[in-house]
């Protein structure tokens, strides 16, 4: 399998992310993935910018088209919290919670 790593260069802090939402006929919701590059594996359609996010609307509106019933949305989340940090070189504050922290059902 070969490894694609695409790198557009950052442009500022991430503040909002947008995500397409699929909703269901009982008001279930879950994120919308697609392949990328016409194959598989899937990806998340999260985007950390709205004109970004705009450019898969085509991808979207295919997606719709197979499930006629599901609505899709495009939705922004706002509210910004670093959970951790991995790497960088540079410690970050003492408040950022660990993955790992007592209790965490993620902790190995």
């Amino acid at each position: 399998m070969k490894t694609v790593l695409h790198n557009p260069g950052n442009e500022q802090p991430i503040e909002e992310l947008y995500a397409y939402i699929s909703v269901d006929q009982n008001g279930n919701e879950g994120l919308c993935a697609a392949p990328l590059l016409d194959s598989e594996p899937t990806t998340p359609l999260v985007f950390g910018y709205e004109r970004v996010a705009l450019k898969f609307l085509p991808v979207v509106e295919a997606i719709q088209r197979l499930a006629p019933d599901m609505k899709i949305r495009l939705v922004k989340f706002t509210n910004r919290e670093v959970i951790t940090t991995i790497g960088g070189g540079r410690q970050e504050s003492s408040n950022e919670r660990s993955s790992y922290d007592e209790g965490d059902e993620a902790s190995p």
